[in-house]
């Protein structure tokens, strides 16, 4: 399958992708959205998850539209992945 289905990590000469972590507070999360460069990742287990995810990324970008993300299932099919792509 392409890699619009699945998640790829992005080859940039130069940049070693990093990963980081979703801090979370009760039923809050808070994303490291400001804090990626491209290629940069974090996993979530759940498409509930990506859900949520996803939307606050759409709310993220209105605020940067410099800045685009993906958010999409890993090859296996068990882990998903947003990554800075932009």
């Amino acid at each position: 399958m392409g890699s619009r289905v699945h998640d790829m990590e992005a080859r940039l000469p130069g940049i070693t992708p990093k990963e980081h972590f979703v801090r979370s507070r009760g039923k809050t999360s808070r994303y490291p959205f400001a804090a990626m460069i491209k290629g940069d990742f974090f996993r979530m287990e759940t498409a509930g998850d990506a859900n949520r995810v996803r939307s606050a990324v759409a709310a993220f970008m209105k605020r940067n539209p410099t800045r685009r993300f993906t958010v999409r299932l890993d090859e296996h099919g068990s882990e998903w992945y947003c990554r800075r792509v932009l």
